[in-house]
């Protein structure tokens, strides 16, 4: 099978960058999702050996604006994406006596778009960085049907456990051999679980 990836990245003004990219994908299933009958804890795994392969491609288009004035640079970065799969593959409660499995679940679409912001700057031997970053996604059934509806908690179109938002944030302290940090993750509530 033939996979193609394309990307461009290009200086359009001072310090500002625009890029785009598509590329395809294509997953077999591991031999452990076809073959492999284990537990975690009290629940059950088994096989699929019926399981196909999952393909799709995906699609990015961004922009990015540097700044620097003298020991300090910053950056701001806006990307929309889009990937498409073909029968994605996805572990599905399929009861107690067999647990989960991995099946193919359908043709899925998941379209976001990404924010970042970012600096590094030097105060006396204090060098401070700071990135940042919101996602949202919005990840659907193509053909959304009554049986996927069931499976899910959620009653709409939504994949099962993603979240659709995403915030991130970094803050580093380097004082010469020595860094100090931390960081802040937030996720939103998943909407659809089995």
């Amino acid at each position: 099978r033939n996979l193609f990836r394309i990307g461009l990245n290009s200086k359009i003004m001072r310090g500002t960058f625009l890029r785009s990219s598509w590329g395809q994908g294509f997953r077999f299933p591991t031999l452990a999702e076809l073959f492999i009958v284990t537990t975690f804890g009290s629940t059950n795994i088994s096989p699929n050996p019926t399981l196909q392969s999952e393909n799709g491609w995906n699609t990015e288009l961004g922009i990015k604006q540097i700044v620097a004035r003298g020991k300090s640079t910053a950056f701001v970065d806006a990307a929309v994406f889009w990937s498409r799969y073909d029968n994605m593959m996805e572990f599905v409660f399929t009861g107690f006596v067999k647990g989960f499995q991995s099946q193919n679940i359908g043709n899925t679409d998941i379209k976001g778009y990404e924010l970042s912001v970012g600096g590094n700057t030097v105060l006396n031997r204090h060098s401070i960085s700071v990135i940042g970053g919101y996602t949202y996604i919005n990840p659907t059934f193509r053909n959304f049907t009554e049986e996927d509806n069931r499976r899910s908690s959620a009653d709409f179109n939504i994949l099962k456990y993603r979240s659709r938002h995403l915030l991130k944030l970094d803050l580093d302290d380097q004082i010469g051999k020595w860094t100090i940090g931390s960081g802040f993750l937030y996720s939103s509530k998943m909407e659809a679980i089995d």
